[in-house]
C-alpha cells in the first residue's frame, strides 16, 4: 500500500468496508496515499464511503426519523454521498440527511455516472446526473422565495463544482 499509486473500492454494502479498515494502520495508509496525490476511486458503496456520513439500513428505511448516521472515511469533508440515486428513485432521500446534519452536502450520484475530484472541486463525467443538497443554498431560497422551492440541483456531464464555494462553476 506505501508504493500504491491507486486503490479502488467496489460496491457492497458500505458499512462493511467501514467496519474492515476505520481506525486500522491501512486506512492511515489511504490517507498518506491522498496526501502523496495518489487516487482513490469506488463504485456505489465504494462511491459512499468516500464522504463523511453513511446513508443507508434504517435511515434509508425510514428517511422521517432522525438517525445517527454512521461515519464514512472523509476522503471529502463535510459531505454525504448517495448512489444510484434516480436509478433506484433515492433523490429524495438526501434531504433529512442535510435538514439534520445542515452544515453536510449532499451528493448524490446516478448510475453510470461519477464525480472527479481534484483540487478542490468536482466535476461530473457520465451518462446521467449528480444531485447536489446544499443546506447554504436552501438559506438563500428561504430568504428570497419564503421557502424551499429546488431542494437540489442537478449536474450534467462536464459540470464542475467548486467545493470551497459551494457553487458550480460556469
Amino acid at each position: 500500500m506505501r508504493n500504491a499509486k491507486g486503490l479502488y473500492f467496489g460496491g457492497g454494502d458500505q458499512q462493511l468496508i467501514a467496519d474492515a479498515y476505520a481506525g486500522t494502520k491501512l486506512y492511515d495508509e489511504m490517507i498518506a496515499l491522498l496526501d502523496r496525490g495518489g487516487v482513490i476511486m469506488g463504485t456505489s458503496a465504494g462511491a459512499t464511503i468516500m464522504g463523511s456520513l453513511m446513508i443507508g439500513g434504517d435511515a434509508r428505511n425510514d428517511i422521517s426519523k432522525k438517525y445517527t448516521l454512521n461515519p464514512a472515511f472523509s476522503f471529502m469533508t463535510n459531505t454525504a454521498l448517495d448512489q444510484h440515486v434516480l436509478a433506484r428513485n433515492r433523490q429524495f432521500d438526501l434531504i433529512p440527511v442535510i435538514e439534520h446534519y445542515p452544515g453536510t452536502l449532499g451528493i448524490g450520484i446516478d448510475e453510470s455516472t461519477a464525480i472527479i475530484v481534484e483540487a478542490g472541486q468536482f466535476r461530473v463525467w457520465g451518462n446521467s446526473y449528480v444531485m447536489l443538497y446544499d443546506s447554504m443554498d436552501w438559506a438563500e431560497q428561504k430568504k428570497k422565495w419564503g421557502l424551499v422551492l429546488k431542494p437540489f440541483k442537478m449536474m450534467s456531464s462536464g459540470s464542475r463544482f467548486n467545493l470551497l464555494t459551494r457553487a458550480i462553476a460556469e
